[in-house]
């Protein structure tokens, strides 16, 4: 690679002097408030997107460092993006906003490989679910027609789930007979669908390995929720060469292409209300931006905590956004190294490797702040991002999961000390495939929840927002529009949830209700 930077990192917010009066106002650069100021743009309303960070993206960007005068380049949390197959859902939401010809997919050769040990077991999950469910079928004779229904259900949901949501507010839509599947497991944990399909431990573990991405073990995971992930990886999952950094730029070029503005490194402090209705914002510099519609796409906890005064908001609304559990958060090695990795040992995009098979006790230890013996996730981005780094050179991530009450606030000798032995056990784990790793690494980061939280200010350094459990899953999660007229929310933390998918389709959905609302007649005066 040349030390010319890729075409994806490229993108700058466009030099011009920023109007007071806007359209639409978003707080917030998050992949749904970028995805809201996106299609409203191209649906004609000037929007002005309000980021505290000095690059946009949220979970979705990189960060550069640099070695010897070349570049690494580190994607903060993408894996995969699902529905990506032209026709798919996400795919014709980017066509519509006019940037799916702006990005390239990279089509992994799996979806992971997952290792298990102590079973001495080693499996690489194809991208076909058919082949998938043969491989499976040859792998556990004792459990076919369990695995059978088990990918039926996980088909079924994510057809049913729309017909459900329809249901609530047509009378003419029988749920039960519509969307059987849905709702039998509308409050139910993703365990509750192993007790109705396989047995076997290795299988259940196996089956359930993608439950990190969402934070929480089959034990407490939204079934409803894992299904959708499970069909959306599964039936169409890709790697965007230039990992997030390459989507949220995309979409902040479309934005500016359409009359609207990124302004980076402000900070919203006040989101204005006059007479009951939204008119603005207010940043940290005292500059004040007017629109009659808001999207907030920070949590609701600093929206309607923070932001908005809470005389503007009912207790009950305070209570739920105040009470939800929050998400876990996530400890991360970024790892540049000499050499490619695949001929090092690591040859798959994203590896498992599991320390046991029970993930509801593994997950009691991350409640107790324990990260010595953990399952973890590494990942080859080298293999899908080939820009990502200098030539015969790599990038490799390292994660594992972590609640930020063990992190954040602590003393200043006592974090550093921490950090610097979680680090170490991190570039352990990778020494296991990469026996030589230590003398190879030629730049190496580590974010703890306490880097999530002051990068993101999502409390707690949460990355999915509330906790997907199975009563606060998408519609038990706040929804895009508020009881305050003008204000809308978008991001993980809303519904449906958490992901890149979830995020986008927050925005999707808080841009589509304010183009409705635009079109309601106004009522004229008494």
């Amino acid at each position: 690679m040349s030390n010319e930077k890729p075409a994806w990192v490229q993108w700058k917010p466009k030099r011009q002097e920023l109007a007071r009066d806007w359209d639409v106002i978003c707080i917030g650069s998050g992949l749904g408030g970028l995805m809201a100021a996106a299609k409203l743009a191209v649906a004609g309303k000037r929007c002005l997107v309000v980021e505290q960070h000095y690059v946009a993206g949220g979970y979705a960007h990189h960060f550069p460092r640099k070695k010897d005068g070349e570049m690494y380049y580190f994607d903060v949390a993408l894996h995969q993006t699902g529905m990506l197959r032209q026709g798919s859902g996400q795919y014709e939401q980017f066509a519509e906003i006019g940037i799916a010809d702006k990005l390239e997919y990279v089509e992994t050769p799996s979806l992971h490989r997952s290792i298990f040990p102590d079973q001495n077991f080693d499996i690489t999950v194809p991208t076909d679910p058919e082949a998938y469910r043969l491989l499976l079928h040859e792998k556990f004779p004792e459990e076919v027609e369990g695995i059978d229904k088990f990918f039926e259900i996980m088909r079924e949901i994510p057809r049913e789930l729309p017909k459900l949501l329809r249901a609530q507010t047509d009378p003419s839509i029988n749920a039960a007979e519509e969307a059987p599947q849905s709702m039998r497991y509308m409050m139910a944990p993703l365990n509750a669908v192993f007790d109705d399909t396989v047995g076997d431990p290795l299988l259940r573990a196996l089956l359930a390995q993608l439950w990190p991405y969402l934070g929480l073990p089959p034990g407490e995971m939204s079934a409803i929720y894992f299904a959708l992930m499970w069909h959306s990886y599964t039936e169409g999952g890709f790697y965007i060469r230039g990992g997030g950094q390459a989507l949220s730029n995309a979409m902040c070029e479309r934005i500016e292409e359409q009359g609207g503005a990124i302004l980076l490194r402000r900070l919203v402090e006040e989101i204005l209300v006059e007479y009951g209705h939204v008119t603005g914002v207010r940043t940290h510099k005292g500059e004040t931006f007017h629109a009659p519609v808001v999207i907030s796409n920070a949590s609701p906890i600093t929206t309607f905590g923070q932001m908005l005064d809470k005389s503007y908001t009912p207790e009950d609304v305070l209570t739920q956004v105040n009470t939800m559990p929050i998400s876990t958060s996530i400890i991360q090695a970024y790892v540049g190294i000499r050499g490619d990795a695949a001929e090092l040992g690591l040859a798959e995009h994203e590896i498992f490797v599991n320390r046991t098979l029970n993930a509801d006790e593994e997950w009691a230890d991350v409640k107790q702040g324990k990260w010595d013996d953990m399952s973890i996730l590494l990942a080859n981005h080298s293999s899908v991002n080939a820009d990502a780094c200098p030539q015969d050179k790599s990038v490799l991530e390292a994660a594992i999961l972590a609640m930020g009450e063990h992190w954040i606030d602590l003393p200043e000798d006592e974090y550093k000390a921490k950090k610097e032995k979680v680090t170490e056990f991190l570039i352990d784990r990778i020494e296991e495939f990469i026996p030589d790793v230590r003398d190879r690494i030629e730049v190496i980061e580590v974010g703890t929840p306490k880097t999530m939280k002051d990068y993101s200010l999502s409390p707690n350094g949460a990355v999915y927002g509330y906790a997907a459990g199975a009563m606060t899953h998408t519609v038990f999660r706040p929804g895009q529009k508020t009881h305050l007229p003008g204000l809308y929310l978008a991001g993980a933390w809303t519904f449906p949830g958490a992901g890149f998918g979830g995020a986008l389709r927050s925005g999707y959905t808080a841009a589509q209700l304010i183009l409705a609302n635009a079109k309601k007649p106004v009522a004229a005066p008494a």
